[in-house]
C-alpha cells in the first residue's frame, strides 16, 4: 500500500469535491484504507503515509497534501489528487484522467466548489436553483453518495466500488472517443456536418467530445459549421438510425416519414430509421430532404 496509513479528510458536511478524491484514493490503494473526517495534527501534515485531503491549508503532493481553500486559483482536490495519480501511476492512471478532463461533469465538480452555485450557474448558463436540495438535479439520488459518505466514512468498500467506476468512466471517455475519431466519417453537406460511424453510436461524453473535436479542427482551417445529424446503425434493427444533434434547427425528420425507405421517423422530429442499410449516397439524400 505504498506506506500509506490512512486518509483524513474535513470534517462536517461532505461534499462532491472530498467525495470524488477520497473514492480515487481508495481504489488505487484498495477498500482496507482507513478513512477519517476530522482536522489533522500538524504532525499529520508532515507526514508522507497520511494522505490528508480538502483540509489542513497546503497543497504539497510530495507530503500527501491536497487542499485548496488558501489559494482560489487551485483546483479542487479531486482535481489535485486526480492529477497527482495521474503523473505517480500513469500505467493506471494516465488514460482515465485524461477521459475525466474531457467530461463536463468533472469541471462542472471543480467549478461548484470552488466558485460556488451563483457563479457556477451563471457560467453554464441555468438557475441555480436546479442544482439545489429541491431542485430537478437535488433529491435523493444525487444527495445519496454525499450523505453516505459523511455519516459512514469508515464504509471503504462503497468508495472503493465509486473510485472504480469513476476510473472506468474516464477510460470509458478516453477509449470511447479513440474509437469514435478512428471509424466516424465528417460530411459536409451543404454547410452542414454530418456524422457516419458504420460501427457504433455516436452519443454520450464520448460522442459530445468527438463533435466538438470535429467543429473546433473545422475552425482553424476557417470552416466553421455545426453538427447537424449523426447516421450510426440502428440499435433495434437492420437499418440506419439518423439522429438530430442537439436539436439543430434546419433538420426535422418528419418531412421523410412518407418515403419507403423509412421504417420510422418521429413524431418530434429528431430522430429516423431506416428498414436497411441503404447506401451512404441515399442516406444522404434523405438528410438532405429533412432539412429546411
Amino acid at each position: 500500500m505504498d506506506g500509506i496509513t490512512k486518509i483524513i479528510t474535513h470534517p462536517g458536511p461532505a461534499h462532491y469535491d472530498d467525495l470524488v478524491a477520497v473514492a480515487l484514493l481508495a481504489f488505487h490503494y484498495g477498500p482496507h484504507i482507513r478513512v477519517e473526517r476530522r482536522d489533522p495534527t500538524h504532525e499529520e501534515l508532515d507526514n508522507p503515509s497520511v494522505f490528508v485531503v480538502d483540509v489542513g491549508g497546503r497543497l504539497g503532493p510530495e507530503l500527501r497534501n491536497f487542499d485548496h481553500h488558501h489559494n482560489l486559483e487551485l483546483p479542487c482536490a479531486a482535481h489535485q489528487v486526480a492529477e497527482w495519480l495521474a503523473s505517480k501511476f500513469p500505467e493506471v492512471w494516465e488514460k482515465a484522467v485524461k477521459g475525466l478532463r474531457k467530461l463536463t461533469w468533472w469541471q462542472f465538480m471543480d467549478d461548484m466548489d470552488r466558485r460556488g452555485p451563483f457563479q457556477t450557474a451563471k457560467k453554464y448558463g441555468y438557475d441555480p436553483s436546479l442544482t439545489g436540495p429541491m431542485g430537478p438535479l437535488g433529491g435523493p439520488l444525487s444527495t445519496f453518495a454525499v450523505r453516505y459518505f459523511q455519516e459512514n466514512p469508515w464504509a471503504t468498500e462503497f468508495l472503493f466500488a465509486l473510485g472504480d467506476e469513476i476510473h472506468n468512466l474516464g477510460l470509458e471517455m478516453e477509449e470511447g472517443l479513440q474509437r469514435l475519431k478512428e471509424t466516424t466519417d465528417a460530411i459536409d453537406l451543404d454547410g452542414r456536418l454530418v456524422l457516419l460511424n458504420e460501427e457504433e453510436g455516436i452519443s454520450g461524453a464520448p460522442g459530445e467530445a468527438l463533435a466538438a473535436e470535429v467543429v473546433e479542427t473545422l475552425s482553424k482551417e476557417g470552416y466553421t459549421p455545426k453538427v447537424a445529424v449523426t447516421v450510426t446503425p440502428d440499435n433495434r434493427g437492420p437499418g440506419w438510425m439518423l439522429f438530430r444533434w442537439k436539436d439543430h434547427p434546419d433538420v426535422d425528420f418528419t418531412r421523410i416519414e412518407g418515403d419507403p425507405r423509412v421504417l420510422f421517423a418521429h413524431k418530434g422530429g429528431f430522430i429516423a430509421k431506416t428498414y436497411e442499410r441503404i447506401p451512404v449516397s441515399e442516406v444522404l439524400g434523405l438528410i438532405k430532404a429533412s432539412t429546411s
